[in-house]
């Protein structure tokens, strides 16, 4: 099995499979994914195998991440935020391909690219 690891510009030609994973994943909960897959506003880190995405993360960079999610309790109490930290918005695996680790090997691979950052 061929597998790599593509973030930024090389990921977004996962998008819309991205997208179907997401919404198989969340059947039920949220109906709404506009902007969530929005290139100008999220990171797309996907791993695939043999060219299909088969896990994914949305990355944000920024502490006003926490205010665009409407955290603003914890935002109001005084928790900082790190404006120039990393932030993994979602994290989602095709179903039928969990328990590989995937997930685990993006954030090593996150850790690995932005070791000046928080997370």
């Amino acid at each position: 099995m061929e597998k790599e690891i593509l973030f930024g510009e090389s990921a977004e030609k996962y998008s819309e499979e991205c997208a179907e994973i997401f919404d198989e994943n969340n059947k039920g909960y949220i109906v709404n994914r506009s902007g969530i897959f929005d290139n100008e506003k999220f990171k797309l880190l996907v791993l695939a195998e043999n060219g299909k995405a088969v896990a994914y993360q949305l990355i944000y960079f920024g502490g006003d991440f926490v205010k665009q999610e409407t955290y603003e309790e914890a935002y109001n109490s005084g928790f900082v935020y790190e404006d120039d930290a990393v932030y993994i918005w979602d994290m989602c695996t095709k179903k039928g391909y969990e328990n590989h680790g995937f997930q685990q090997e993006m954030i090593l691979f996150l850790i690995e690219h932005f070791m000046d950052r928080k997370f």
